[in-house]
């Protein structure tokens, strides 16, 4: 087992952002969709939740931007204006920021 964070949902569907970096991680790039895995969760403190009145900077660097961009759209559901949450973001090149289009 490997604690990873939901990186974004699609209806019935968990998307993980995943670094292939050790035997069990390239064991999940070998994964199709429609495979099954056993998940155990939620594990870990809860954030706290978003708050209008508040301003907020996230900061994450490579695959620990993976629970971010689920925060981001709850607080912007929740009437959080866009200009109160900053994300810095950052990794050691270019092949590390992930999904820039999205986070914008």
């Amino acid at each position: 087992p490997r604690p990873f964070s939901i990186y974004r949902t699609e209806g019935r569907e968990l998307h993980f952002l995943v670094k292939r970096q050790g035997p069990a991680t390239r064991a999940y790039e070998k994964l199709a969709p429609g495979d099954r895995l056993r998940l155990v969760g939620p594990l870990g403190a809860t954030w706290p939740e978003p708050d209008r009145k508040l301003s907020t900077v996230l900061v994450a660097g490579g695959v620990g931007l993976a629970p971010f961009p689920l925060w981001i759209e709850r607080a912007l559901a929740r009437g959080v204006p866009q200009e109160r949450i900053r994300l810095v973001f950052g990794a050691r090149d270019a092949r590390g920021l992930y999904d820039l289009a999205r986070l914008r």
